[in-house]
């Protein structure tokens, strides 16, 4: 009983845990043309305020050419105070606006010392109530005005974002983003900090003032799915770069320079930057105190410098007689402009020789270095502690450096010091996974207890990619990220791992081409930073879906399960009189009985009745109807099966329409632009025909768009899939919601991958949201039988689910069947052997603890 008292006492501690640092994403309502995010805080009454009220939050803004509403504060009588973006006449002239009453100019902060993103950290808004002013503070700027006419305010609320109280004033809002709101007042305090993964409830951590959002888009998510922000077409092997102080990463070549901006996703491209051979391989540093790039050419052993806001780099050193080393460790020391060298691969050789580079002759002189022994190696990640001092994992190589004798993973720790030249191993583990392999650079977390490392399976071509924290101690693996699904070829393709140093967000940049056609498509994808590791994701999952107010009642449900089993206990060893025989062959029988019933399927209700006339079918199979009920699935071709799948998720993945630009791109990218006009052409009116066979749904082209137009005749399964989905995150949930939801996805994981990136990866997000979503809805549903079914239908999307796991072996104790338990588990632990090649750690009692 005292275990589990200190279990859920422990559990009611750590849902309060902030993870991360989260906040909430307001999108334009000029942009995405419908009601946008709202925040209410707080939910309930209004919050009593005294003399001195301070208002404080942090605040990320994007310039636009539309005025918006960002705050507004509602006192008493319904006098406000809004916090209003204004583009003035130019976006050189933007500035924000504090406004009383939609009447009076307050205040006027201008922004045109800022660029194109506007971030205000601790912006402050201070009303001094006795002396009648209000002062805003963002850094070490003031800005002050008199409230004259504003009356004395007892009360207050906030509304971030969209408003319904809006009578005829401004009625849209600018993308901004916005994190731990805070209100002070009358010596008390108030605080949201916005780090919910999910729901419509904003937490206050004080006093239980929570907030209400309406349609909420929660950046804390972001912190655990890797989000695709950007693709570009450069040569084979380019120089990637990363420059934080622009937020750029720069992919140089002898085709391209690419600089992609990862926050606006702008992509500004030249040509011909650098002159080298045709196949030419190329690696690059960033040398921010020379404000440059230097670029080595390792096929046409060359080196060549761009200097920061050129587009046409200079040829530094052209030497036939320079070694060629792939992938090799670079250190640049800030102070000296020293750059020494370690590992490599070249002329079927995997090196270990260290090395300082000579800037002026283009060679490479080799240097004595002490301290431990590393083993042959390449594509060793790193991370820079200090000007001399870098850490050093992984890679791959073997013993004798001779490739012929084949490669292995490394999976070991080294520290070595560039002024001291020397190296020390500080441990190797044993991996987890076979094969797994670390790619990219590693980053040390901010309390230098875990670095982050980019690892993957590397003996397959489909393989996934995932970000770990690894334990500086021991090795010890945590993943911090979901996957990517990707094609890894060690000859055709090539990752990069870069992290903004501010907000500690991650960028993977995937390369995959031919080297024989010297091309290759560079995507990137964004983690927001810090990352949360899937335990606080799903402690985070348990705090979005209990407020404060169900916070206190489950401390209510905590004593009422604590009397209910001490009665228990009681009951169970009371003094026991005589049974009978009989007495004790009905009690038997009525035991026995109730066991039965446990077993009892659940057949919640009848399976709504499926429309065969007019309708869109994707999970399972691919179905179109007709106005007369037939299957006319097979008129769509494969690329007729493409253009309408781009068009019907473009919304889902991009919030907005598909131009024809961007459906060219995808379709037909390496068509001339005559041949690609007519193959949209026809693609389009063919598709057209075959519509023109069902009821209520058309191809249109409005506003420079693409996009589907459906009325009440037809039914869209994947719409339909939406809308149901979301349901399930607002409150007062019905049964009925979760078995629609049920009797969509019951089917399968819908259609099977086409070989087409754009669709295959909306594909797997779709089987991410429905994965999240059914874990989320085993986890509300009370009746077991429906609790197991719903675990079935996520091991039919991904048997390697260990949350699904916990959830069925639990679920089947309480159902009382401790031998189907034991079978699931074996069952998930030879599968496990059978995919990784390794035995499962964990064993059926720490599950069940």
């Amino acid at each position: 009983m005292s275990q589990i008292i200190k279990s859920l006492t422990l559990f009611f501690i750590s849902i309060n845990v902030c993870f991360g640092q989260g906040g909430l994403s307001f999108e334009s309502s000029a942009i995405l043309d419908k009601q946008t995010t709202s925040l209410l805080l707080p939910k309930k009454e209004q919050i009593r305020v005294g003399k001195e009220i301070k208002l404080k939050f942090n605040l990320s803004l994007k310039k636009s050419y539309f005025i918006g509403n960002i705050l507004r504060i509602i006192g008493d009588e319904k006098h406000k105070i809004d916090l209003i973006y204004y583009p003035g006449k130019n976006r050189s002239e933007n500035s924000l606006i504090i406004t009383f009453d939609q009447k009076r100019h307050l205040i006027q902060i201008p922004l045109s010392q800022y660029g194109q993103y506007v971030d205000l950290s601790d912006f402050e808004i201070n009303i001094n109530q006795s002396k009648k002013t209000i002062v805003v503070t963002i850094g070490n700027q003031k800005f002050e005005s008199s409230l004259t006419e504003f009356p004395y305010l007892s009360n207050l609320k906030l509304i971030f974002g969209s408003s319904e109280d809006n009578e005829n004033e401004i009625i849209q809002i600018p993308t901004f983003t916005l994190n731990n709101v805070q209100i002070s007042s009358r010596k008390k305090d108030y605080h949201w900090p916005l780090n919910e993964y999910k729901g419509s409830s904003a937490n206050e951590v004080h006093h239980n003032k929570d907030g209400s959002v309406e349609r909420p888009n929660w950046l804390l998510k972001d912190h655990y799915h890797w989000k695709k922000i950007a693709e570009v077409e450069t040569a084979f092997h380019p120089a990637l770069v990363y420059d934080s102080l622009k937020k750029e990463i720069i992919s140089i070549d002898q085709k391209f320079l690419n600089r992609i901006n990862i926050r606006s996703q702008r992509v500004v491209t030249t040509e011909a930057p650098i002159k080298a051979i045709k196949t030419g391989i190329f690696e690059g540093i960033n040398l921010p105190k020379e404000k440059k790039y230097l670029v080595f050419d390792i096929r046409g052993k060359s080196i060549s410098s761009l200097y920061y806001g050129d587009t046409v780099a200079q040829r530094v050193i052209n030497n036939k007689d320079m070694v060629e080393y792939l992938h090799p460790n670079i250190f640049y020391n800030d102070s000296t402009n020293e750059i020494k060298e370690i590992n490599g691969f070249g002329m079927f050789k995997f090196k270990t020789d260290y090395r300082k580079y000579n800037r002026t002759y283009g060679k490479r002189e080799l240097c004595p270095l002490k301290g431990d022994s590393i083993a042959p190696r390449n594509r060793m990640s790193q991370y820079k502690l200090n000007n001399n001092e870098y850490l050093l994992y992984g890679g791959i190589g073997n013993e004798n450096g001779d490739q012929t004798y084949g490669s292995q993973f490394f999976y070991d720790l080294y520290k070595i010091d560039t002024e001291k030249d020397s190296i020390t191993k500080l441990w190797e583990m044993k991996p987890p996974i076979k094969n797994m392999s670390n790619v990219g650079d590693i980053y040390l977390d901010k309390d230098g207890k875990y670095f982050y490392s980019a690892v993957f399976l590397n003996n397959n071509h489909n393989t996934t990619i995932q970000l770990m924290a690894i334990n500086m101690e021991n090795g010890e693996l945590n993943p911090v990220s979901d996957t990517i699904n990707l094609k890894y070829r060690d000859t055709q393709s090539e990752i990069k791992l870069f992290r903004n140093p501010y907000n500690h967000s991650f960028y993977l940049c995937y390369l995959n081409g031919s080297y024989l056609q010297n091309t290759s498509i560079l995507m990137i994808y964004e983690l927001k930073g810090p990352p949360i590791n899937s335990i606080q994701r799903v402690k985070l999952d348990h705090l979005s879906q209990a407020g404060s107010d169900s916070f206190n009642f489950g401390y209510f449900i905590l004593i009422i399960g604590i009397l209910i089993l001490v009665y228990s206990v009681s009951y169970f060893y009371r003094p026991k009189k005589g049974k009978t025989s009989k007495d004790k062959k009905i009690f038997d029988t009525q035991k026995v009985e109730e066991k039965q019933e446990d077993f009892i399927p659940f057949y919640p209700m009848e399976k709504e009745k499926k429309q065969d006339k007019n309708a869109l079918y994707i999970f399972g199979k691919f179905k179109l109807y007709d106005n007369e009920n037939r299957n006319i699935s097979h008129q769509v071709t494969e690329k007729l099966k493409q253009v309408f799948l781009i068009i019907l998720f473009y919304p889902f993945t991009h919030h907005r329409h598909i131009t024809t630009k961007e459906l060219t791109e995808l379709l037909w990218p390496d068509s001339t632009k005559a041949k690609s006009k007519n193959n949209r052409s026809v693609t389009i009116r063919r598709l057209r025909v075959i519509l023109e066979q069902c009821e209520g749904i058309q191809l249109v082209f409005e506003n420079n768009a693409w996009a589907f137009s459906f009325d009440d005749l037809f039914y869209n399964e994947f719409y339909h899939f939406l809308e149901v989905k979301e349901k399930l995150y607002y409150q007062n949930v019905a049964i009925k919601d979760y078995i629609n939801f049920y009797q969509i996805v019951e089917k399968g994981s819908g259609l099977q991958p086409m070989a087409f990136e754009y669709i295959d990866e909306t594909l797997s997000k779709i089987k991410s949201e429905i994965l999240e979503t059914l874990i989320y809805s085993a986890k509300r549903v009370n009746d077991l039988s429906f609790k197991n079914q719903i675990i079935d239908c996520i091991f039919e999307y991904d048997k390697l689910d260990e949350e699904a796991l916990n959830l069925k072996i639990q679920t089947l104790l309480l159902m009382d069947k401790k031998v189907q338990a034991h079978q699931e588990f074996t069952k998930f632990s030879n599968y496990h052997l059978k995919f990784f090649g390794e035995p499962y750690t964990k064993s059926f009692d720490e599950i069940v603890d």
